[in-house]
């Protein structure tokens, strides 16, 4: 049976819309002023929406006057808002040191522990939340509310530090509780849930598989990428400019954490090995350490489907549910997030891992193809057209996703199985999950993972 065609407003909206994506006109989020004055159902969001509006050029292309007037009606609003944030700068690994000892002098310029966040990643993630208030203010609000705002961060220190920054930048002083601090602070509740959530530390469901997989790895490929006629330059050069190591670590955490150590160091304005780090060198050093952890992280189908964890589904679970038909007490903020704006703090790993599970690549100017910088964010957008917002149906959601950088701007992320590669409507999402786990299976089988049951009937937690 054929498809009957779509509505002629759906039509016009998708060709529109991917007009202006090729076009490459900038889509500018403003308050929907007069959001408060129209009719909404009684069981309708709290707060009021958010008006992508498409610009006066995109309006007065080339199209006809009726096709104008879709335009205006089919206006895009933000309905829902998820972040994937990874963590700022931070003080080298402990061994990072000993690893490059021509570089040792600079350690005495933290004044934070081995792997802590240091100032600079401090000042950045506040400066995201400082963005993310600006930019969503009319969404999000001024002040902290459980049932519409929701953190959640993987139990690290640093991780940890880089979630409460970040809140203290979304909601600002003045908005507190009185009777406390005269300035009236605002104190955000920060939930870490490692076990479903994370897969890298040890006594989580994934961690023995990833092992597993990695050593299979290392022993069948790393010695064909140590080879490898660049890869092989690139080691040497980074061992002849950090000088002799006589420790015992891996090859490939060796790698990984001179990289690490060397970028930290560079970004944060450092002398670093006097001078004699150019920036190819540091180019090329960042690429293997890369290269070198996608192919041990990612190689296989299966790794890219359990590296990424629950975090797919909860994102999807949120972008697929609406207000409309909830009471309060269906909302429960431990087990069943609903919240309009869910920030969730992870290591780079996870966006790695987001990205190879959807099938899409990071490109950063002036980064190793793929690479994540430090302090980055993704922020997807769920929009729906204006007069569609409080509806259910997935053929008029639509999600928006957006690499942000501290200091590279901002990076429309284009996912090549969606129609419009940079607006995927929600089921064309939903369908790339479903063909990755029915193809692989979900992650809770491929980790052999068993929920902890918890007791609903007496809410011991």
């Amino acid at each position: 049976m054929m498809r009957s065609p779509l509505p002629r407003h759906q039509a016009v909206f998708a060709v529109v819309a991917l007009m202006v994506l090729l076009l490459n006109v900038s889509v500018v989020v403003n308050a929907y002023d007069d959001v408060r004055s129209q009719k909404a159902p009684a069981a309708g969001p709290v707060h009021p929406r958010v008006n992508i509006n498409w610009t006066e050029q995109s309006a007065n292309a080339n199209l006809t006057r009726t096709e104008r007037k879709n335009i205006l009606r089919n206006k895009l609003v933000l309905t829902k808002l998820v972040v994937l944030n990874r963590h700022g700068h931070r003080a080298p690994n402990a061994p990072y040191w000993q690893m490059c000892p021509n570089d040792a002098f600079n350690r005495k310029r933290y004044d934070v522990m081995a792997e802590d966040l240091s100032g600079l990643g401090m000042q950045e993630e506040y400066h995201f939340g400082q963005y993310i208030h600006g930019t969503y203010r009319n969404f999000i609000g001024d002040k902290f509310n459980r049932s519409l705002h929701y953190f959640r961060a993987v139990g690290e220190p640093r991780i940890l530090q880089s979630a409460m920054a970040v809140a203290q930048g979304i909601f600002p002083d003045g908005f507190g509780p009185g009777g406390f601090l005269p300035s009236r602070p605002q104190f955000v509740p920060i939930f870490s849930d490692m076990d479903t959530h994370e897969y890298l530390l040890d006594d989580v469901p994934c961690f023995r598989r990833a092992e597993k997989d990695s050593h299979r790895w290392l022993n069948a490929s790393y010695p064909l990428f140590l080879k490898d006629p660049y890869n092989s330059k690139v080691i040497a050069s980074m061992k002849k400019l950090c000088g002799a190591y006589n420790g015992t670590a891996k090859g490939y955490a060796y790698i990984k954490t001179i990289a690490d150590g060397l970028t930290f160091n560079t970004d944060l304005g450092l002398n670093v090995l006097n001078g004699k780090l150019t920036p190819r060198m540091l180019f090329d050093i960042r690429n293997v350490s890369l290269q070198l952890l996608m192919q041990r992280l990612y190689n296989t189908d299966e790794q890219q489907t359990y590296t990424v964890v629950d975090l797919p589904r909860s994102v999807l679970q949120v972008f697929n549910h609406t207000h409309i038909g909830d009471s309060p007490a269906q909302l429960n903020d431990f087990y069943d997030t609903r919240q309009e704006s869910n920030f969730y703090f992870v290591h780079r790993e996870a966006l790695y891992a987001f990205a190879q599970f959807f099938g899409f690549q990071y490109n950063v100017a002036g980064l190793p193809p793929g690479e994540v910088p430090v302090a980055a964010s993704l922020i997807m957008e769920k929009l729906m057209p204006l007069r569609d917002q409080y509806s259910h149906d997935e053929k008029k959601i639509y999600i928006r996703i957006t690499l942000w950088t501290p200091y590279k701007g901002s990076y429309s992320i284009p996912i090549s199985k969606c129609r419009i590669p940079e607006l995927c409507e929600l089921r064309e999402l939903r369908n790339i999950y479903d063909e990755r786990v029915k193809r692989t299976g979900t992650w809770e089988a491929l980790c052999n993972y068993k929920p902890q049951e918890i007791d609903h009937t007496t809410d011991i937690r």
